[in-house]
Order: C-alpha cells, then sequence, then structure tokens
C-alpha cells in the first residue's frame, strides 16, 4: 500500500530554486533514510509531506486517515505545563475515550439491558485499546527510560528546559502517539550513545512507517532498507542501507560521468565540424556547406543532455602533519575527584595515554565527558588528583560549543588575529576549509555550527599540535564533512582523544574505547564493535550469575592490600595495549601503502602476507589482553 506519492514537485523559496521534479514513493511499512548536504531541501520534503509548507507545482498524495508525527521545531506550551503534561498529550485521544466509557458505565448501571448501550460501550473498548489505552503508564516508562528522561525531569516546567531536552522530550511526546508515519529530522543530535541505541531498537520494531533525516551512519545502517539523496535540487533513491547507498552510488557516478564525458566530447568533435562546414562555405561561397551547419546545430540542439554528475570536491585542506613529536608518556590522568554542588561528578578517576594513541571517550549525558576534557586541557581544575601532560605535547582543542568573544568579527579578521599572517594568505588557507570567496568576510556570530567546527579545525592545525582533544568534532558536520575529518585522524600520526556519540566515527577512528561510569573510566582495547562485545558478554555473564556475588567478595582488606602479582598484571596490560596500538599502526601502515602501489603486484602479494602475519599476531595479542584482564579482576 502507498503512504506518500510526490510526482514532478517544484518548490522556490523567492528566485532560490530548491526542488525541481522531485518524485518519491514511500509504501506502507518502509524505514527510510534521507541525506543531502546541509541545505539541499531534506527539510522541506518533510514540510511538504507534514502539510507545513505548500509547494509550487506537482503532485502531492498521502493515503487516507493516515496521521503524521513530525519532529522539527519545538511547539509552545502553555507556561505552566510541566514535562509530565506534555507526554500526556500523547494519550489525550485515549483520554477522551475513557471519558466517554466511564459515563456509558454510569448509564448502564440503570439500564444494564439495554443493547444500544452495551455495542456502544464494547465500540468504545475497541478504540480504546487500539490507542494503546491500557498500557499508557507502561508505554510512557518505557519511553522515558529509553530516552533518560528521569522522574526529576518529568517533573520540572517544559518552558525551563534546554533546547536540548526540549527536544528530547518532543520526540518521546511523538513515539508514544505511535502515528503512522514518523517524520524525524535528526532525532539523535541530543541523545548519548544508550539512548540512541534504544531508539535504533524501538524504530527497529515499529510497525508504521519511518523517514528519517540523518547524518548518523551507524543507525542508517541498521534501520533502513531505502535511501534517498537530495541533490542537485532533485533526488535519488537507492534500496539498501548506508553502506550500499555507498556503493552504488560510486558505480553509478563513474557510469555517469563517463556517459557525461562521452556526450561532451561528441558534442565538441560536432562542434568543430560546424565551425569547419562554416569556414569551407565562407572561402567556396557555397550555401549548402552552411546547410549542413545549420543541421548540425539543430542535432546538438535535439540531444538529450546529459546533466554532469555531482562528484565530492569538497574536501578540508586538513593538514595533520606534526613537525614536533610528544614524548612517549602523553597524559596521566591520577585519582581525579570533581564536584558541583555536593554531587560527585568524577570520582577517583584514572586514565593514562601513550603517544599515538586514538581513544574516544563515552558515556551517559551529564556523566562527566566534557569535564574531563577540561581538566585535560586546564580549563577548569580538579577537586583533587594529578593531572600531568608528558614532554613536548602541543594540545589542540576543539569544543563541543563553540563560542566567539567578538561575534560581529569576519572569519578572516578572526582566523588573522589568532594566526597573523598576510592576508592573501589567510584566505589561501581558509579557502582550504571551504570558506570560498566573500565566506571569507562573513561575520562568525552568524556562522552554521558545521562552519564553526571547520574555522576552529583550521585554526587549531596552524600550530603544529601533536595531541588532538576534540569535544563531539562531528555533530555539525555533514556526511561528507565527517568522512573527510575521519580520513585525516586516520592517517594523523599523533595521540587522539574525543568524545564522541557517532557510533560510525568511533568505529573508523578509535583503537580503543574508554567509558565513563560513574565517575571512573574504563578502557577496552579496539573499537566501538569490539566494545559492544565486551559489554555484552559482561552482561551475559551477570546474567549467568558469574559476576555479581563472585567479584563483590573482596574484602576490604584484600582491596587495600594489593599484591605484587597484580601490580605484575597491571603492567603486563599496559605493554600489551601499546603492543596491540603498534600492530594497529603496522597494519594501517601497510594498507594505506597498498592504496598507493597500483600495478606493483609483487609487493601488494608482500604486503598482503605481512598483513595476515600481523592481523593473526594482534588476535593473540588481544585474546592475551582479555585472559590477563579476567584475571586481575
Amino acid at each position: 500500500m502507498i503512504d506518500i506519492n510526490l510526482a514532478n514537485i517544484n518548490k522556490s523559496y523567492g528566485t532560490h530554486l530548491v526542488l525541481e521534479d522531485v518524485n518519491i514513493t514511500v509504501n506502507s511499512g518502509e524505514k527510510i533514510g534521507v541525506i543531502g548536504r546541509n541545505g539541499s531541501g531534506k527539510t522541506t520534503i518533510f514540510k511538504i509531506i507534514a502539510g507545513i509548507t505548500t509547494y509550487d507545482q506537482g503532485h502531492f498524495a498521502l493515503r487516507k486517515d493516515m496521521n503524521i508525527g513530525y519532529l522539527d521545531q519545538i511547539p509552545e506550551y502553555p507556561l505552566n505545563y510541566s514535562v509530565n503534561d506534555v507526554l500526556n498529550l500523547a494519550f489525550s485521544e485515549a483520554r477522551e475515550i475513557k471519558q466517554e466509557m466511564t459515563v456509558l458505565e454510569k448509564k448502564m448501571e440503570n439500564n444494564s439491558h439495554c443493547s444500544s448501550l452495551v455495542n456502544k460501550y464494547g465500540q468504545l473498548q475497541q478504540q480504546f485499546e487500539l490507542k494503546g489505552g491500557y498500557n499508557t503508564e507502561f508505554l510512557l516508562d518505557a519511553v522515558c527510560s529509553g530516552l533518560k528522561i528521569n522522574p526529576s525531569m518529568r517533573s520540572r516546567k517544559f518552558n525551563q528546559l534546554s533546547g536540548g531536552e526540549k527536544t528530547t522530550v518532543s520526540l518521546a511526546r511523538i513515539l508514544l502517539e505511535q502515528p503512522d508515519l514518523l517524520l524525524l529530522d535528526e532525532p539523535t543530535n541530543h541523545l548519548d550513545i544508550e539512548s540512541v541505541q534504544w531508539l535504533e531498537n524501538y524504530l527497529n520494531s515499529y510497525s508504521g512507517t519511518v523517514m528519517i533525516i540523518s547524518h548518523d551512519r551507524y543507525l542508517l545502517n541498521r534501520l533502513v532498507e531505502k535511501i534517498i539523496e537530495v541533490e542537485m535540487n532533485n533526488v535519488k533513491v537507492y534500496m539498501g542501507n548506508f553502506d550500499e547507498y555507498s556503493m552504488q552510488k560510486s558505480k553509478i557516478t563513474e557510469i555517469e560521468l563517463k556517459n557525461y564525458k562521452d556526450q561532451q566530447k561528441k558534442i565538441n568533435n560536432m562542434q568543430q565540424a560546424i565551425n569547419r562546414f562554416r569556414e569551407w562555405g565562407r572561402r567556396s561561397d557555397d550555401p549548402r556547406m552552411f546547410k549542413k551547419a545549420r543541421n548540425m546545430e539543430k542535432r546538438i540542439e535535439r540531444m538529450e543532455k546529459i546533466q554532469k554528475p555531482q562528484v565530492n570536491t569538497r574536501t578540508m585542506n586538513l593538514n595533520l602533519e606534526q613537525d614536533i613529536l610528544s614524548g612517549k608518556q602523553v597524559l596521566i590522568l591520577k585519582n581525579i575527584e570533581k564536584s558541583y554542588d555536593q554531587h560527585k561528578l568524577l570520582d577517583d578517576l584514572n586514565l593514562q595515554l601513550k603517544r599515538g594513541m586514538k581513544i574516544c571517550l563515552i558515556g551517559k549525558n551529564g556523566s562527566g565527558k566534557s569535564t574531563v576534557l577540561k581538566i585535560i586541557t586546564g580549563g577548569i581544575l580538579p577537586d583533587q588528583g594529578l593531572v600531568k601532560l608528558g614532554s613536548k605535547v602541543k594540545i589542540g582543542y576543539l569544543e563541543q560549543e563553540i563560542y566567539f568573544s567578538k561575534p560581529k568579527q569576519s572569519v578572516i579578521d578572526n582566523f588573522r588575529e589568532e594566526i597573523p599572517v598576510e592576508e592573501g594568505l589567510a584566505r589561501n588557507i581558509l579557502g582550504g576549509f571551504l570558506f570560498k570567496g566573500d565566506q571569507v568576510f562573513k561575520q562568525v556570530g552568524d556562522l552554521s555550527g558545521g562552519e564553526k567546527t571547520r574555522l576552529q579545525l583550521c585554526k587549531m592545525i596552524q600550530k603544529d599540535i601533536n595531541f588532538l582533544v576534540l569535544d563531539e568534532p562531528t555533530n555539525h558536520l555533514d556526511i561528507e564533512s565527517r568522512e573527510i575529518l575521519e580520513q585525516k585522524l586516520v592517517q594523523f600520526q599523533g595521540t587522539l582523544l574525543a568524545v564522541s556519540h557517532d557510533r560510525y566515527f568511533i568505529n573508523k577512528v578509535a583503537k580503543w574505547v574508554a567509558e565513563l561510569n560513574e565517575g571512573k573510566v574504563k578502557v577496552y582495547p579496539g573499537n566501538y564493535e569490539y566494545y559492544l562485545f565486551k559489554k555484552q558478554s559482561m552482561e551475559k555473564g551477570k546474567l549467568n550469575g558469574e559476576t555479581d556475588n563472585d567479584n563483590r567478595k573482596y574484602t576490604k582488606n584484600k582491596i587495600k592490600s594489593v599484591t605484587n602479582y597484580q601490580k605484575k598484571l597491571k603492567k603486563q596490560l599496559e605493554n600489551l595495549e601499546f603492543e596491540i596500538y603498534q600492530t594497529e599502526n603496522q597494519i594501517e601502515l601497510r594498507q594505506q601503502e597498498i592504496e598507493t602501489l597500483g600495478d606493483n603486484y609483487q609487493r601488494i602479494q608482500t604486503l598482503f602476507d605481512e598483513i595476515e602475519q600481523l592481523k593473526l599476531k594482534n588476535d593473540n595479542l588481544i585474546n592475551k589482553w582479555i585472559e590477563l584482564e579476567n584475571e586481575l579482576k
């Protein structure tokens, strides 16, 4: 059954054309990802479907009686509305039906044999059940638990929440309404990893139709079965998840580019022939030559022109090469404690980073991840503990929320104030970060989130840093910009510590994952997938009764008296972690060399053999690391 049909839709804002001849068909129950560059028209399509925005031309049809839940603007509510009041609006229809049922129940007390009352009551009961009336409290608690809307937050006034909190509550209300069609515009922006995982599972089991605008490639891989890409005022549809879309797009673009070049070559040859016919006609005063030229021109005019495919030419000049090598020990955090208003955020936190480590710090919202980065970079002081940076360490810090003290300052003036260079050189450097032409005169206070991130990265890399500290670096970047950043960070030979809830980014970049929970950090070697595997194994162990009782039998005396053997195990674990990193780095370097070799098959085969040996070695090291960690516990 078709839920939505857009045929030949055109939409402009003033003289700016946004959508041209757009065709989209959505079937019931489909889960569709909508992607495209920032400003490409994705949200406009959603607003047309939701009936918020009109279209200039074309035909739009929506299945009869279909209700839509659209997460976009934060709605206004009465000032006295609490979060609970807002969430309970999702059940307003069920509550109205319940009131009707109550009225009928009173009538039936005096007239229990009236068949019309009994029939009417039965119909209302059925409607009440369909609206989830018997499960309202269960649904409310389940969604609030999944999105981390705790009892304290539920009692607060809605208008006193932050923008991110309001968006999360609005998302919860829409999910509780259980509409036939969910239109979700970047729903994961303000969620931590646990909440994103919950939302992913919820949407996977959702019986209705889901359309989701998202830059979260991990979510798109695990949720959607169709990708709609919005580019050049039009859309292209690809079957499959994000990775399948990427492969299809690459092949299609390659074919389209070849066809375009072949046609352009043909047109160019015909144009040269036209010029020759005219020249011969002038020389011989022969009208037949001019007629041939005109006929050939008409052939070119009648030719259906192939549009040049949009090839990704947006490349940030993100050169992260380092001239100054840091010492082997880059960072030591020892027994760090930090409290706010008697709430202990960090409690005896310990973390060590060696040169070349690439580690992503994850945890729930409010667990203290950004606080850890600010302590490392000197933005705030710990209440207790040691913060020690290694020798020759130069930090480059990208904050999550970027503010400028002079919001009316131009991009180029802001850059030159921090990086004193001539204007011409400054414009060249900024151009490498996609600030082209007059964009360098844009006021920094008017920049989008992605533009602010690019400007800060641009300034950062001029300072020869060897330790990158990044707080949610992909938050405001579109997919193309994220992929560029990931590629450069993989190639970066220095040390990296990043806070991120972008699981695709973590998988691509991280060699270790550090989880911050209850004020302490636990480090897992490997990427996000390995971290998940370890967590699931531990949870399985708990369910089987292997950890709760056994691991809590340590007495206070045993905990205090750490044996020499335990110290030896800890040292072995540290050495293994560094050896794992070195092995993975060697694999990566060989893979990069293979990409540059062309058809040097002998060297490629040698490198493949070396990679296989290194992978085998790495597997053995990780298995040994797991054994030692379990033994230490």
